[in-house]
């Protein structure tokens, strides 16, 4: 029995290191984009609705300009305590397109496979039904013609500090490259 609880101790102490270093820089590729995971691989079971959007991408996206976007979760169903967020964008070839900008310490950003991943520092607070995180992407040069995509995942959380009882909603938004020389 003592050489059971030997090893019980190191493991459940790296299991409780791995938990709040996910809470606070979760894993890149969980995006739910069709080359990417979802938080969903490890958070689950929580019978929370809702939905997570991106407003101020312009449908027409202009080259080289930097746009001031935020990401919200908002709960339909549910009282979620905690949330948090994923955000990549790439073009239709599914390459990394433009620059993500951290713009506080609420965000932070991570590079895997080539891509650039936004995501949040620290599960954030509801307020009423939603919860939301600003931050900047600078579109590129070119090409023009460009269908550039945003996909993302948001995490609705009960805040018991375990990736049980949570939901994940998942979502893109897309918009065209008007104008633009060579990337």
């Amino acid at each position: 029995m003592k050489l059971q609880n030997k090893f019980l101790l190191p493991v459940l102490t790296g299991a409780v290191i791995l938990f709040l270093a996910n809470s606070s820089d979760p894993p890149n590729a969980k995006t739910g984009a069709p080359f990417d995971g979802i938080c969903s691989d490890c958070h689950g079971g929580g019978s929370f609705q809702g939905t997570v959007s991106v407003s101020g991408l312009p449908s027409d996206i202009m080259p080289n300009t930097t746009y001031h976007l935020t990401l919200t979760l908002t709960a339909t169903s549910g009282s979620p305590t905690k949330g948090g967020f994923q955000i990549v964008a790439v073009n239709s070839s599914n390459v990394n397109i433009g620059d993500l900008i951290n713009t506080g310490t609420e965000t932070g950003t991570s590079n895997t496979g080539g891509r650039e991943y936004l995501d949040h520092r620290g599960a954030k607070s509801f307020s009423g039904n939603s919860v939301n995180w600003t931050f900047d992407w600078k579109s590129p040069n070119g090409p023009n013609g460009a269908v550039i995509t945003l996909y993302f995942a948001g995490n609705f959380a009960n805040g018991n500090n375990s990736t049980s009882g949570d939901a994940i909603e998942n979502a893109s938004i897309s918009g065209t490259l008007m104008g633009g020389g060579t990337p």
